[in-house]
C-alpha cells in the first residue's frame, strides 16, 4: 500500500479547528504499516491546522495595521469628533475603498454610538457593541469571532485616539472579513483537505455536505485531542485546535 497516497481531510472551526484524515483503508494493511499510515495522518493533519491557524493569525495581524492606519488619519479623526451621522458616513465610505476584503467597517463614537456602519456583513449591533474600545478600558483592542449565516466574521475594533500620548478617546473603528465556503475550497486546495468552520458549538460553513455538520460539531468539544468520527460510512482521523475566543 503507497501511505503517501492517503488523502488528508480537515475541518476548520473559528473557535476550535477539527482535522479529520481518511484512515479506513489503514485497517487492511499489516500492523506495521498500519503504524506508519497513522504516523503520516498525524503529520498531515498538524501540517494543515498550522497552515489554517497562521492564514487566521496573519489576517488578524495585517487587519490590526490596517486598522490602527486608517484610525490614526487626521480627517476621520474630524468627522468623528463632529458625531454627525451624516459627516462620517462619506469618510468612511473612502477608507474602506481602501479594505478591499473588508465585510464590515463601522465607527463609533466615544459614547459607542454607531456614526456609519458599511458592508455586506449581517453582524448585530450587540456585536459592535461588544467590540467597541474605551477609555475605562485602557482603549484595548478587540478580537473576536462572530457566526454568520454561511460563514463566521472576524472582527477586530481599535481606538481612534485623540492622541496615542493621551487618554481620551475620539471613537472606535471596527472592521471585519468573513470567514466562509469560499474560503474552505481554497483551504481545500491548498491542503487536499476537507474544510469546516465553526463557533458556538455549530458548523457555519465547510466543504462537507450540511447532513454531516452535526457530527462536525461534536469534534468542537474535544480540543487538542485526536479522535476518530464516521462520516457518510467512511472513518476518519480527527485532532482540534484552539484558535480564540468564540465571541466578542
Amino acid at each position: 500500500m503507497n501511505v503517501s497516497s492517503l488523502t488528508n481531510r480537515i475541518f476548520f472551526a473559528t473557535a476550535l479547528l477539527a482535522v479529520l484524515s481518511i484512515a479506513a483503508a489503514v485497517y487492511i494493511v499489516n500492523r506495521a504499516v498500519t503504524r506508519q499510515a497513522n504516523g503520516e495522518l498525524q503529520r498531515g493533519i498538524e501540517e494543515a491546522a498550522t497552515l489554517v491557524d497562521e492564514y487566521r493569525k496573519f489576517r488578524f495581524e495585517n487587519f490590526g495595521l490596517d486598522a490602527r492606519l486608517i484610525a490614526d488619519l487626521p480627517r476621520l479623526k474630524a468627522a468623528v469628533d463632529t458625531g454627525d451621522p451624516t459627516t462620517v458616513e462619506p469618510v468612511a465610505r473612502e477608507y474602506q475603498s481602501l479594505l478591499a476584503n473588508a465585510d464590515l467597517f463601522a465607527i463609533a463614537d466615544k459614547r459607542g454610538q454607531v456614526l456609519a456602519r458599511l458592508g455586506t456583513s449581517d453582524v448585530p449591533d450587540e456585536a459592535l457593541a461588544a467590540a467597541i474600545t474605551s477609555a475605562g478600558t485602557g482603549g484595548a483592542e478587540h478580537d473576536a469571532f462572530w457566526p454568520e449565516k454561511h460563514g463566521i466574521l472576524l472582527i477586530k475594533s481599535v481606538p481612534i485616539w485623540i492622541d496615542p500620548r493621551q487618554p481620551d478617546i475620539l471613537g472606535t473603528l471596527i472592521i471585519g472579513l468573513s470567514i466562509d465556503n469560499r474560503q474552505a475550497t481554497l483551504f481545500k486546495t491548498q491542503t487536499n483537505s476537507e474544510i469546516a468552520f465553526g463557533v458556538n458549538g455549530g458548523i457555519q460553513a465547510a466543504t462537507l455536505p450540511e447532513h454531516t455538520w452535526p457530527a462536525l460539531a461534536t469534534l468542537l468539544a474535544r480540543p487538542g485531542a485526536s479522535s476518530r468520527i464516521t462520516l457518510d460510512g467512511e472513518e476518519y482521523l480527527a485532532i482540534a485546535n484552539p484558535l480564540g475566543s468564540a465571541g466578542p
